[in-house]
Parts: C-alpha cells; sequence; structure tokens
C-alpha cells in the first residue's frame, strides 16, 4: 500500500495493533494557526503553513521530563475515542490589577452555537495550611494578591511527602513509614532512594498533599494550599485535615487536580486504563497490549474536557487567560480527508476525526490533530490525505 500526503501539513501513516491483534493503518494529520486578535476584540484563526507546525513524536514538557506540566502528547497515539481539548496558558488578572482570586473559563460551541463544554476554575493568590504552635489546630490563611499564574499542576492539588537520607527529619520518621530494603531497591532512584515517600497517585506535582508522618516529622508549621481549584468541588481545609489523617478518597472529586491540560499517562485514573501488565501478559501477551487495555487511555485531558469529535467550523470562548481580556472566536469549517484508492478502482473518500486540540494562550497558537484509522485488511492500492478549506478547493 502506497501513501501520499498531498497537503502542505505535517502527516504521517503508521500501523497499530488492537487488543485483538488486528493490525491497522492509522494517518495523522497536524495543522496549526496563529491567533490574531481583529479590531473588533475577537481573535481570528489564520492557518500556520510555512513553515508547518510539525508533528509531535515524543511527549513536551514545560521543564523537567516527568517532573513538569505536559505540553502536548505524542501526536502518534493508535486512537483516540473522544477529542482532547487543551489549554496551556496563565491565568491573568482583568487590565493587571492585583486581585486575591479570579475565575478562568472555557467554552466549547458548535457552528451554530450548541454548546459542547463549559467550563471554571477558580485561581487564588498564595495561601497556607497554618498550624497553631499551641493548639496544634490547622487553619486555611486567605489568599495573597497576585496577578498572574501559570495554568499548571503544580499548584492544583496534589504533591509528595518525600524525607531524604541526608536531611535532619531522617531520623524523625517512624518505623512504618519507612521504606523497606525491597522498596529502596525498586524505587525511581535506587542509588540513591529516600528513608519514606509517598505520593499523590492523582498527581505527584502538586500541592496541599500532606500526610500525619510527614508534618510530624518535618515539624513545619504551615504547607501550601492548592491555588487552582475546581469551584464546583474545592479543595478546602477540610478535605486537607482529611489527608493528613489518612481519610481522603482519591476517586473523590475533591482530591482531583483542577486545571485545563494534559493529565500525565502515569497519574491515576488514567494508568489503570492501561491495561494488566503482570505475570500472565508475560508469559501470554508480551510485547502485545493487555486483553483488559482501555483505548480511552490515550485520551489526556481530564475527563469534562473530551467532546465527541467536532464538526467543522469550532467556536471557542476564553476568559481570564490574556491580559488583554476575553479571547472568542472560530475555527474554520476545514476539513481533512483520506482518499482511499482500492484495488479494484473504486475511490473512497473518507473524513478524519479531530481528536486533539490545543489551545496556547502565551504564544496565541492553536494545534489540530486529524487521526483516520483502517485495517491492513482492506484491499487498498493508495491512501491520500487531503485537506478541504471552506470554499472546497484543496490545500
Amino acid at each position: 500500500m502506497e501513501f501520499r500526503n498531498l497537503t502542505p501539513f505535517s502527516t504521517l501513516c503508521y500501523k497499530m495493533l488492537d487488543t485483538r491483534d488486528q493490525e491497522h493503518h492509522v494517518v495523522v494529520m497536524k495543522v496549526g494557526f496563529t491567533l490574531e486578535r481583529t479590531a473588533r476584540g475577537t481573535v481570528q484563526a489564520r492557518i500556520q503553513e510555512d513553515p508547518a507546525i510539525p508533528l509531535c513524536l515524543q511527549d513536551e514538557y514545560a521543564g523537567e521530563l516527568n517532573h513538569s506540566q505536559v505540553l502536548q502528547e505524542s501526536d502518534l497515539s493508535p486512537f483516540k475515542p473522544r477529542c482532547d481539548v487543551i489549554v496551556n496558558g496563565t491565568a491573568c488578572a482583568t487590565g493587571g490589577i492585583p486581585a486575591t482570586e479570579m475565575p478562568v473559563s472555557l467554552r466549547l460551541l458548535t457552528a451554530d452555537r450548541q454548546l459542547l463544554l463549559d467550563k471554571q476554575l477558580q485561581v487564588t493568590g498564595e495561601r497556607f495550611f497554618i498550624r497553631h504552635p499551641l493548639t496544634g489546630k490547622w487553619s486555611l490563611s486567605a489568599p495573597e494578591s497576585f496577578t498572574s499564574l501559570p495554568l499548571s499542576y503544580q499548584y492544583a492539588f496534589g504533591g509528595e511527602c518525600r524525607i531524604d537520607r541526608e536531611s535532619d527529619e531522617a531520623k524523625s520518621v517512624p518505623e512504618k513509614y519507612r521504606l523497606t530494603p525491597e522498596q529502596q531497591a525498586e524505587h525511581p532512584q535506587p542509588d540513591n532512594p529516600p528513608v519514606a515517600h509517598t505520593t499523590c497517585t492523582t498527581n505527584p506535582q502538586g500541592t496541599g498533599f500532606v500526610e500525619r508522618w510527614y508534618a510530624d516529622a518535618t515539624r513545619q508549621q504551615r504547607f501550601p494550599a492548592p491555588r487552582i481549584i475546581d469551584p464546583r468541588r474545592p479543595f478546602t481545609l477540610e478535605s486537607f485535615l482529611r489527608c493528613l489523617n489518612g481519610q481522603a478518597d482519591f476517586f473523590a472529586a475533591e482530591f482531583q487536580p483542577a486545571g485545563f491540560g494534559f493529565l500525565a499517562q502515569s497519574w491515576q485514573p488514567r494508568l489503570a486504563k492501561a491495561g494488566t501488565y503482570d505475570r500472565r501478559w508475560l508469559d501470554t501477551r508480551h510485547p502485545r497490549l493487555p486483553e483488559d487495555f482501555d483505548f480511552s487511555h490515550w485520551n489526556g485531558a481530564p475527563e469534562d474536557q473530551q467532546i465527541p469529535y467536532p464538526a467543522p467550523g469550532l467556536r471557542f470562548e476564553l476568559k481570564g487567560v490574556h491580559p488583554q481580556g476575553d479571547l472568542s472566536g472560530q475555527l474554520p469549517a476545514h476539513k481533512a480527508v483520506v482518499l482511499l484508492r482500492m484495488d479494484d478502482g473504486a475511490l473512497i473518500p473518507q473524513w478524519m476525526a479531530l481528536d486533539t486540540l490545543i489551545l496556547n494562550t502565551d504564544k496565541m497558537t492553536l494545534a489540530v490533530t486529524w487521526r483516520y484509522r483502517i485495517s491492513t485488511r482492506a484491499p487498498l492500492r493508495v491512501m491520500e490525505a487531503r485537506y478541504i478549506t471552506e470554499n472546497s478547493q484543496e490545500g
């Protein structure tokens, strides 16, 4: 089978296996847009062709690998059941006037203004969980003023409790919380493992995850509180106390990280969708996918930012993410298509699915990933990637 890219965009054809070991051709196309403000205050999306934005071949991070915000994931996913909608950017106070808290919101609508997604977060200034030196009781301080904050899971609920061997607190860790020799050998840093280490499985990078043994061993009188919260299910002082006392339900909404960005593949509950990699898998399936693999594992957006594949002409509205005010605009009603040239001479056009949309409000860009798959058993002679613009001319 021959593959032809008849577009100016970054496009690739590769193969995948499903959980039944059936092989498929996958075509992926990446299209980028520059977001330009108009005189009317709206945003116009202009396509980037020279140069076209490249496909993302490996996950891209804001900073250190696996220890910072995922800005975009590899475009070589085999299949996404739904469309990921991602916003990377910064919460900005209106007019640059300092505030103690501010709302940030994202809305998506169809071309005829039917609502697809409506999400709001609350962003606050610095605040702390503070332990009274005499009573030992905890309180939550009022937020301080601020003008901007990166929309990073670093500032949402999560985090880790870690005490290293060289630290002054190492001797204060109770025996029951110390890592065993076996755990130290299996630690990601086996050459220099910590004395004790627990992490928030839903977001190891965040803040507010504090356990009693750690608070007592470090004798800290205050811990940073999450600054990005879901106003419908906020992480409160009561939430912090449940975490402190080992009573947190990490399946509950208040213990999920609040944000607009990608949730890492190694975080729960996304990790559980990757399936079971045990001795049975090693003996009977390796290196193929486990039978209980869930392809929704490839959807990295928070569940409330996963939508059905949208139709062309998508509208977007963002508030609180740009120093000059709200951002609202509409994607051109373009379509990506794969033309199948069959062995018998038949020509069959197939629409590609828009399954990833990444808005970057700092860089004022928008990236769209289209995907299509078909069984390798299909009697194909040629697959051609094409791009149809609003005026029905092919790019």
